[in-house]
């Protein structure tokens, strides 16, 4: 039995839910349909939406060492001897625990420490800065490393995508996460609704799970006839697609949009987005037009200057598509899968 060990709520949104979701489908491509442990219950309903059972702990989702009895207990009465974990709450301590009994695959974008896991997996377009394979060695760790984009665990939806560039900008997309607490999208969504050159564009809103700020942009999309709102999105890929620019956060939405190739400008909200939000920019990829928590007018300033920028330059756009989907491989969530059904 494969597990996968992982939280969603209102605090860390969906996203390490939905990034272990893709490698899920692909295991049970090969047969194996894995079984998803969580420390409470806000993601129970999300993964039943998705197919899968889960089995909850009943403990406190950002302190893992107090799960280690109850996790490994599940383990040994489940028979699990394979675990994806995803959680920036793992601990040394944690992980040697379960690595003595079963293998241990973890995702990491933050290299808190060396994991004492059988595999690290860490699809980071700034994955190569961290050095893992020379520090574990050093260490005399046997770990083994899948690292680099070629990871990056898209959904089945972004295999076969196909981008049609327009040179017209018709079709804005505004994706800022699950929770969205600084209310991202709905001050993009007003900014430029107030603009003239504005109305004869529709403003896709992408509203997360989470999202603490749904009458302020329902009142939005009400009062303003060109701002969809999209809730519990099932066909993002094709969204995307259909839209000329995107305004996003900087987390893995990035890598979903490089692999449709929409030119993109990123905003970051969270520490653990800034590595991803600069790299992204150093490479030229995607536009990084600054950190909302220092100071939002400015960021939306920015924001708009470049949306301006490239809704005018049809070239400059097409240069930042073709770049993009480059960057990524889309059948990274299968190759891990594989290794993981391997073990």
């Amino acid at each position: 039995m494969i597990a996968i060990r992982a939280d969603a709520n209102k605090e860390i949104a969906t996203g390490h839910i939905m990034r272990c979701m893709s490698i899920a489908d692909r295991l049970c491509d090969l047969g194996q349909k894995p079984i998803f442990i969580t420390a409470d219950n806000s993601a129970k309903d999300l993964i039943a939406s998705k197919g899968y059972n889960s089995i909850c702990l009943n403990t406190i989702w950002n302190n893992m060492n107090s799960e280690t009895e109850k996790i490994l207990r599940v383990i040994k009465e489940s028979n699990i001897n394979t675990l994806l974990v995803d959680s920036y709450y793992v601990t040394k301590e944690y992980l040697e625990s379960l690595n003595r009994v079963i293998k241990v695959f973890y995702i990491d974008d933050l290299d808190m420490f060396e994991y004492p896991v059988d595999t690290v997996i860490n699809y980071s377009i700034y994955a190569d800065k961290f050095d893992y394979e020379n520090r574990y060695k050093k260490l005399g760790m046997n770990t083994k490393f899948l690292l680099g984009c070629q990871y990056v665990q898209l959904r089945k939806e972004f295999e076969n995508v196909s981008y049609k560039f327009r040179e017209v900008v018709k079709n804005i997309l505004i994706t800022t996460g699950g929770t969205d607490n600084y209310n991202i999208a709905g001050m993009l969504s007003e900014m430029f609704v107030r603009q003239e050159w504005i109305k004869d564009i529709t403003i896709h809103v992408i509203e997360g799970a989470y999202n603490a700020n749904h009458e302020i942009l329902e009142k939005l999309s009400v009062e303003y006839g060109n701002i969809k709102l999209h809730k519990n999105v099932q066909n993002m890929a094709e969204l995307m697609v259909e839209c000329d620019i995107a305004i996003s956060a900087g987390g893995s939405t990035l890598y979903e949009l490089c692999a449709c190739g929409v030119p993109t400008i990123s905003v970051s909200f969270a520490d653990n987005q800034l590595e991803n939000v600069k790299r992204f920019d150093k490479e030229g990829l995607i536009i990084y037009a600054g950190d909302v928590r220092e100071d939002m007018e400015k960021i939306l300033d920015v924001v708009q200057k470049n949306f301006i920028f490239m809704a005018n330059e049809f070239s400059i756009r097409k240069e930042y598509s073709d770049k993009m989907k480059l960057s990524v491989t889309v059948n990274g969530a299968k190759s891990i899968a594989v290794k993981i059904f391997g073990a």
